[in-house]
């Protein structure tokens, strides 16, 4: 994980970027993962946005590598990790050695149920100027080529007709 990337550097504090690498492909993805809240509410609601789309939010940091991978190990009730494929096979009742291991379920969430349970107020800067926008103003970013191993975190996308001053969104 890296930081992301804002008008003012690089900032720990307002999420990460988990880069899921294909070396066989030469091909990466890189996805943004905010903090949710701000403040003293809701620790650890994390929102982790990926390349089909989807938005999850985690409650903790710990599950976001995993969903980053694309749950190609899966966590068992018991604390190990096997192989999606062989929890699947056993699963469809074909031979596995996870004969018996049950799939742990990664507690997740959405962007409403934690806006429900603060409020707006506590919620990220990011998330309060996305809805001002009404648009996402950072989404996953396919790599390829040249560019498939880099660490170089997500970006802010900065609207047309808009700049940042401060770490503002202010209209030009």
């Amino acid at each position: 994980m890296v930081g992301i990337y804002t008008d003012v550097g690089m900032e720990f504090d307002a999420g990460m970027t988990e880069i899921r690498i294909d070396m066989v492909a030469k091909e990466a993805w890189a996805f943004p993962c905010m903090y949710l809240t701000s403040g003293i509410l809701e620790v650890g609601a994390n929102l982790l946005r990926l390349d089909d789309g989807s938005e999850l939010v985690l409650s903790e940091e710990t599950h976001i590598e995993t969903m980053a991978e694309g749950q190609l190990w899966k966590d068992v009730v018991g604390g190990p990790r096997l192989p999606a494929s062989v929890l699947d096979a056993e699963k469809n009742g074909q031979p596995s050695f996870a004969t018996g291991c049950i799939e742990s379920h990664l507690p997740t969430g959405t962007v409403a149920e934690v806006f429900i349970s603060n409020e707006e107020s506590y919620m990220a800067k990011f998330w309060r100027d996305e809805k001002m926008m009404d648009t996402k103003l950072m989404l996953p970013e396919k790599r390829t080529g040249d560019d498939y191993l880099s660490l170089r975190p997500v970006e802010w996308y900065t609207p047309e007709g808009w700049d940042r001053e401060d770490g503002e969104l202010v209209r030009i």
